[in-house]
C-alpha cells in the first residue's frame, strides 16, 4: 500500500532483505491489493529506488485474511502459507 506510511517503510525493509539474499532460494514479493493500475505499482518502485523486490497486484488475494497494513505472509517451497505477521516486522 502505498498509502501506508508503515507499508512503505516495510518495503524498503524487504528490498533491502531481497537485496541480501539474492541468488539464494528465497523470494521476496510486494503484493498490493488495493491498487486498481498496475502501472502505478511499478512507477511507485522505480521513483523509490526499490529495486530487489518483486512487484505483484492481487485484488483477487482474500481480503478478509487481511486485517491490517502492512502484513507478511511467509510460504514454504511447495507454496503452502506457514506464517503471518500483521503490523510492521
Amino acid at each position: 500500500a502505498t498509502a501506508c506510511p508503515l507499508c512503505v517503510k516495510e518495503l524498503f525493509q524487504m528490498n533491502e532483505a531481497a537485496r541480501h539474499y539474492r541468488g539464494q532460494p528465497i523470494e521476496f514479493l510486494a503484493i498490493s491489493i488495493n491498487d486498481p493500475q498496475e502501472g502505478r505499482l511499478h512507477k511507485f518502485f522505480e521513483m523509490q529506488n526499490i529495486r530487489f523486490l518483486k512487484p505483484y497486484r492481487s485484488p483477487s488475494l482474500e481480503k478478509p485474511a487481511i486485517r491490517g497494513l502492512p502484513t507478511t505472509f511467509i510460504i514454504d517451497s511447495k507454496g503452502k502459507k506457514v506464517g503471518k505477521l500483521e503490523g510492521p516486522v
